[in-house]
């Protein structure tokens, strides 16, 4: 569990600078995905109700690390006697290893279908790209005018398949295919501003890329979130 927020952030880092989980696979133990479903909600209430007392676009890393920690082991202990039965069912040797595993899966369905949850994630991204990011007040506007773009074509594509749906590198391609299209639509405003000769080096690019990263995982979050996650899955 110790691992999977720096995995998380670092697999939604990777994809800004590159560049909505997928579906939980059938069970690999019997009841599995049942059980993973009512832990999750139980915790989506818990972090609702933590919510109250404080903002959670405002917890730090450290906070949602510890807070997440928390809830999942409270919320599992919750549900013992499910546990045990999904443990003697499948006739478990390794009971510690298959909970640990249980409580990572259990943290990415949360993030996947709990609102509140997925508002903890995009907090911290903001906050931590916001902190290497400064994006001035000139090149704000330069740059909602791309990234207002991206997520519509995001939405569009999402409302004739859904992301859900797809394999991790259908959606991979089709947040590629709309980064690029976006800018393309929007180079002179872009060019006018940067520069087209500047905007050809790779530091500039990349800078470039993850400020507008930036921006849709503002406006647009669940696509920056569902490539974090589908990214942290595949390194498992």
């Amino acid at each position: 569990m110790k691992r999977l927020f720096p995995l998380l952030l670092g697999s939604l880092a990777y994809c800004a600078t590159a560049q909505a989980a997928a579906p939980l696979a059938g069970d690999t133990l019997r009841g599995q995905h049942q059980f993973i479903q009512t832990v999750s909600a139980t915790m989506c209430e818990r972090l609702e109700e933590e919510g109250k007392a404080k903002p959670l676009n405002s917890f730090s890393t450290v906070e949602a690390q510890l807070t997440i920690s928390r809830i999942t082991e409270s919320s599992i202990q919750a549900h013992t006697e499910e546990l045990g039965e999904l443990m003697a069912a499948n006739k478990i040797s390794l009971p510690r290893k298959v909970r640990e595993r249980l409580g990572e899966n259990i943290v990415v369905h949360l993030l996947e279908s709990c609102p509140a949850g997925q508002q903890l994630l995009m907090g911290i991204v903001q906050n931590q790209f916001g902190a290497k990011l400064s994006i001035s007040a000139e090149e704000k506007p330069v740059l909602l005018v791309v990234s207002n773009d991206i997520c519509q074509r995001l939405d569009a594509d999402n409302a004739s398949r859904p992301m859900a749906s797809r394999t991790s590198k259908e959606r991979m391609d089709a947040f590629a295919a709309a980064m690029q299209g976006g800018m393309l639509k929007n180079m002179e405003p872009l060019a006018n501003f940067y520069g087209l000769d500047n905007m050809q080096k790779s530091k500039v690019s990349a800078a470039l890329g993850q400020k507008i990263a930036l921006l849709i995982s503002q406006q647009c979050p669940s696509y920056i979130l569902r490539l974090g996650l589908d990214a942290m899955t595949s390194r498992k």
